[in-house]
C-alpha cells in the first residue's frame, strides 16, 4: 500500500488514509498538542504546512470527528484566557470572530463560561490607578479609557472604577 498510512480509528480499525491526509492528521494532532485552534484557523494552518486544502479539510474533519477539535471547547478556553489576561468580553468577542468563530458560536460561549467579568475590570482599574485618587475626573477618564480599550463595556468600565475606590487598594 504504497503512499498510505494506517491510521487507527476509535473503533480500533485500520483506516487507510491517502499520504497527505496522513501528513495533515499528524501536523494538525501536533497543533492541537499545543493549544485549541477554531476549524478555520487549524485548516489555515495546515495550508501554511505545505497541506493541500481539500487533504487539510479532511484532516481536520478526522479530528473533529474524534473529538479532538471541538470549536465551543476552543471558545471557552480562549475565553478564560482572555479573562485571565485582564481583557474584556467584547475583547475576546473579537478575537474569536477573527479566528473564523460565528457570532452565534460565540454568544453561546460567552453564556456557557461564567466568567466575572467585572471582577477583571477592577483588576485591570486597580493596576491602572495606583496611588492615585479614582474620584478625580481626569484619573476616571483615564481608567475608563483603559477599561474600555480592552474590550470591557462602558457599564462594566463603570462598575469597575465604583469598586476601584482608593481604600480598596
Amino acid at each position: 500500500m504504497a503512499g498510505k498510512t494506517q491510521v487507527a480509528t476509535e473503533d480500533n480499525s485500520d483506516t487507510a488514509v491517502g499520504g497527505e491526509c496522513a501528513e495533515g492528521i499528524a501536523l494538525a494532532m501536533r497543533c492541537l498538542a499545543r493549544r485549541e485552534y477554531a476549524i478555520q484557523e487549524l485548516v489555515t494552518r495546515l495550508i501554511q504546512g505545505g497541506i493541500s486544502e481539500a487533504d487539510a479539510v479532511q484532516a481536520v474533519e478526522y479530528c473533529r470527528q474524534r473529538g479532538w477539535q471541538d470549536d465551543a471547547r476552543m471558545a471557552v478556553s480562549f475565553l478564560r484566557s482572555h479573562w485571565q489576561r485582564g481583557h474584556g468580553p467584547l475583547w475576546a468577542a473579537r478575537d474569536l470572530k477573527s479566528r473564523g468563530l460565528s457570532a452565534l458560536q460565540v454568544d453561546a460561549a460567552l453564556q456557557i463560561v461564567e466568567l466575572d467579568w467585572i471582577t477583571s475590570a477592577v483588576m485591570v482599574a486597580t493596576k491602572k490607578v495606583g496611588n492615585k485618587d479614582v474620584k478625580q475626573p481626569l484619573v476616571r477618564k483615564c481608567i475608563l479609557q483603559a477599561l474600555l480599550r480592552r474590550g470591557f463595556t462602558m457599564q462594566q468600565a463603570k462598575l469597575a472604577c465604583e469598586l476601584c475606590e482608593p481604600s480598596r487598594l
